[in-house]
């Protein structure tokens, strides 16, 4: 994904704006905060002709996380696992051991990195075997089960990590591969991850459920991808607070099924 405008320099006193209004110095707080977007007219030689600043949706949000990752790609670091494509189904099944069973396999995965000194976490795990997969492999060779796997690899790592592979995850889901679900965690979690309010509700923080965007219409939009009223989600949860306001007010949203 390309981004061409960004920076300070879209705000300079010669901007032109729609209906000649400058931004205030509120709104522009707004805007950092990710509440306003500017949307951006340029003619047909790329330069910025017209701004125009408006409430921002959540797409927005994803749009300028993405900005800010644009230049990250886990490949960056040049290491990668050693795959065999042809089994690469029987890999993944085995890797994903190391989360639930076997400390021991933690130990052997990690020690054939061989990257004493680079910070051997979970987090750089994920990244080197998505890499190493894509380079090796390719995403394309995938299965359906390969796909999911890639999803929650790149869905419990690092922000960066799940901004890169965000647009795999959506391409998936709009050619009707991953159910809408994959992608609505993906895109709560991205948004938590990066400040921003979450517009499904799934993502839990520190035991509080984490804020939500227009949250009295929840409901729909889970509704509108297939997933369960919000209250029958959170009967899953065991280490959440129940007793908080908020709490009880998403939990005592109307019901709407499809």
């Amino acid at each position: 994904m390309k981004f061409e405008k960004q920076g300070k320099e879209l705000f300079k006193e010669s901007a032109i704006w729609y209906n000649e209004t400058r931004p205030t110095p509120e709104e522009m707080q707004q805007f950092k905060k990710g509440e306003l977007y500017c949307d951006v007219f340029v003619d047909k030689a790329n330069m910025v002709q017209l701004l125009k600043m408006r409430p921002a949706s959540y797409h927005d949000n994803i749009i300028e996380i993405l900005r800010r990752n644009v230049d990250f790609s886990p490949s960056n670091d040049n290491v990668y696992f050693d795959i065999n494509c042809d089994s690469l189904a029987t890999q993944f099944e085995e890797l994903n051991l190391y989360r639930t069973k076997s400390k021991l396999l933690v130990r052997q995965i990690r020690d054939s990195l061989l990257l004493d000194s680079l910070e051997r976490n979970d987090f750089y795990f994920n990244r080197v075997l998505l890499a190493s997969v894509e380079k090796k492999c390719g995403f394309e060779s995938l299965d359906i089960k390969g796909i999911k796997r890639v999803w929650s690899i790149a869905h419990h790592s690092e922000k960066e990590t799940l901004a890169c592979y965000f647009s795999y995850i959506e391409k998936q889901t709009i050619a009707g591969i991953l159910h809408p679900e994959y992608l609505a965690l993906a895109t709560d979690r991205l948004l938590m991850y990066n400040d921003y309010k979450q517009v499904y509700g799934s993502q839990i923080s520190n035991s509080e459920l984490y804020s939500i965007r227009n949250v009295d219409s929840l409901n729909i939009r889970r509704a509108e991808i297939g997933l369960e009223p919000i209250s029958d989600y959170l009967k899953g949860f065991e280490l959440i607070n129940t007793t908080s306001d908020f709490f009880q007010k998403v939990i005592s949203l109307e019901p709407v099924r499809y």
